[in-house]
């Protein structure tokens, strides 16, 4: 019996084809070939089309020349009663291991998969370490940005109350988006409420700080980082919006306004140490990582919704050519 699980988060791997198969790949639709594999799949486990999605890359195997490579992506559920990613991966596994015994053997297309080789995971080196990236970024500029209020700004008192406001009101606004995406998910997400009853307190109360000082730390219990149960919250799409906007909300709220104020302060002194130059320099750092991050992310929100777009004209395709089937044999 196939495997049921719990939330994962999206997962991705490579299947390779045997030489036919390859061969076949290479003269005919890609595309085309592509979503057959991925309709073959989701009848045989079953599961609905478009969890497994795919971005077209593939490329030849190093260790077998003549044989491809098949990039596919198994998204996140978006209930508890969905299987998880890890689960769907887990399955296509055991059919490829196993295809002789298996209806991928009479499927025109997955009869092509070489079963010799295992349907392994794409490791995501940018996305497994980033929750690192990001706690260290903000802890430091929360550093920075306290050691300047603390030790420099009161040299010029016109930009003590400016920096306070824009110092303490986004962290504020900050820790009631997150508050408010603790609560929404507790009461309309079970997955969630499943998970937040497993996580110690003090955890919870530490990332609630992080993403206080910015609400984008919130991505990291999405993470999966090192695999722990902690970093794999099953955050809803609404949730992921609100991070995602605040996030840009923050850097015309917070990050830009105190990199105005570090620059007012560059014009009002008279001596000028090295701290706020460094407090200068890190705050426009600061802020092209996080247009960067940002980016990166309506980026990749943006591939998710053109897959759906195509996959929505591709069944509206398929259903329209059965229509044409049916009054045809009619």
């Amino acid at each position: 019996p196939f495997k049921t699980g719990q939330h994962s988060v999206s997962v991705t791997g490579l299947l390779r084809l045997n030489e036919e198969g390859s061969s076949k790949f290479l003269q005919t639709n890609q595309s085309e070939f592509f979503n057959n594999i991925i309709q073959a799949f989701s009848k045989i486990i079953p599961v609905n089309e478009q969890r497994i999605t795919t971005n077209g890359k593939w490329k030849n195997d190093p260790t077998f020349p003549k044989r491809v490579l098949l990039s596919f992506t198994i998204n996140e559920a978006k209930s508890a009663m969905e299987l998880s990613s890890k689960t769907i991966f887990d399955n296509m596994g055991t059919l490829i291991k196993r295809k002789g015994f298996t209806a991928l053997s009479n499927n025109e297309y997955t009869s092509l998969i070489d079963e010799s080789a295992a349907f392994t995971i794409t490791p995501d080196y940018f996305g497994k370490y980033l929750p690192l990236i990001i706690i260290f970024l903000v802890s430091m500029d929360l550093a920075v940005d306290l050691t300047f209020t603390l030790l420099r700004v009161n040299n010029t008192p016109h930009l003590v109350i400016p920096n306070m406001v824009f110092l303490i009101v986004p962290h504020i606004v900050n820790f009631l988006l997150t508050i408010n995406i603790y609560l929404s998910e507790v009461s309309t997400n079970p997955m969630f409420f499943t998970w937040i009853s497993e996580i110690p307190t003090l955890l919870l109360s530490i990332c609630a700080i992080f993403s206080a000082i910015d609400i984008l730390a919130i991505n990291t219990l999405t993470s999966n980082l090192f695999g722990l149960k902690v970093f794999s919250a099953p955050l809803s799409q609404r949730s992921r919006k609100i991070i995602l906007w605040g996030s840009f909300i923050n850097i015309f709220a917070e990050d830009i306004p105190q990199l105005i104020i570090q620059i007012l302060y560059y014009n009002s002194v008279e001596t000028y140490d090295l701290f706020p130059l460094f407090v200068l320099i890190s705050g426009g750092l600061v802020i092209v990582h996080k247009l960067i991050l940002r980016s990166y992310h309506v980026i990749v929100r943006w591939y998710h919704k053109r897959d759906k777009i195509r996959e929505f004209i591709r069944n509206r395709r398929l259903s329209a050519g059965s229509i044409r089937s049916i009054r045809t044999n009619v």
